[in-house]
């Protein structure tokens, strides 16, 4: 069972961190990459992603993968959610999607299309207020 959830950027250098955990840690750490936009667009960005986490996630380890803030394809069939996931899989790397509360049916579905093989992870938003001070009431 993973205990330590670390958000990271998909970046090169965050992924290079992440190659150099121990083997025996591997196991009990999730990453979750939050892939940064470039002016490539989300089919190129998904794959540049995919060929460095090949190169970088250590054996044994899962990760995560949001690609919240990569736009939406406009044209052809690609998503790069499930390139990812595709890209991932015959190397052995299990790449479990993220899905938000307010994702659209499409992103759903791309979400339901990658976590076959192993599952997925829900984001909660983070914009929430300071829990009340007053003791709950019980009826």
């Amino acid at each position: 069972m993973t205990g330590y959830h670390p958000i990271l950027k998909g970046r090169q250098a965050e992924l290079q961190a992440v190659s150099h955990i121990p083997d025996e840690l591997a196991p009990h750490i999730l990453p979750i990459f939050d892939l940064p936009p470039s002016k490539h667009g989300p089919i190129t960005d998904a794959c540049t992603f995919s060929q460095r986490a090949q190169d970088s996630i250590p054996r044994d380890m899962a990760i995560a993968v949001d690609v919240r803030h990569l736009p939406e394809p406009t044209t052809g069939t690609r998503r790069p959610l499930r390139d990812i996931a595709d890209d991932l899989h015959p190397w052995g790397i299990p790449a479990l999607p993220v899905a938000h509360l307010n994702d659209t049916p499409a992103q759903l579905a791309d979400v339901r299309y990658a976590a076959a093989p192993y599952g997925g992870v829900l984001r909660l938003p983070a914009h929430h207020t300071e829990p009340d001070d007053a003791e709950p009431t019980h009826d």
